[in-house]
């Protein structure tokens, strides 16, 4: 997705010093491949659990909320995914964000992954009953390419 064109006659349209649009877009883009990136690896090595349980299973995993109550696998889960949602708040001014503003940003964020997961999750399913096999799936699913934006 080229965010520098998306942008560019909307939200940053306003901002006259180019640098500053190429700086955030870079920063977006990065980020953007980073969630994909983890998102396939967290399902890719976790599909047996994500697709055993429901799909309520992967929220606290992600969120890693009361700690006490996350089996093992959403322990692991939320182990990987941590360094990633800490770098994004580095990544964004963390430290100058008011903390509704970062409550916001993780919610946002983490949103995403619950997302992405439980996207990765239903086309696996619809893969096997398509195909009769699990065997070509997990490749199938990093396979796919995003077409077009919301």
């Amino acid at each position: 997705m080229d965010l520098k064109k998306m942008f560019q006659n909307r939200e940053l349209s306003s901002c006259t010093d180019p640098s500053v649009v190429e700086d955030i877009c870079s920063r977006l883009n990065g980020l953007e491949r980073a969630i994909n990136k983890l998102s396939l690896a967290v399902f890719q090595d976790f599909h047996g659990a994500i697709l055993e349980k429901s799909a309520v299973y992967i929220v606290p995993a992600v969120w890693g909320e009361k700690p006490g109550d996350l089996d093992e696998t959403q322990k692991e889960i939320h182990d990987r995914l941590k360094p990633l949602l800490d770098e994004f708040m580095d990544l964004f001014g963390g430290a100058s964000f008011i903390k509704e503003d970062l409550f916001l940003s993780r919610y946002f964020i983490r949103s995403l992954f619950v997302y992405k997961i439980l996207y990765m999750a239903e086309l696996y399913r619809n893969l096997i009953e398509k195909t009769g096999t699990d065997q070509p799936v997990c490749g199938a699913i990093g396979d796919m390419e995003t077409v077009g934006s919301a």
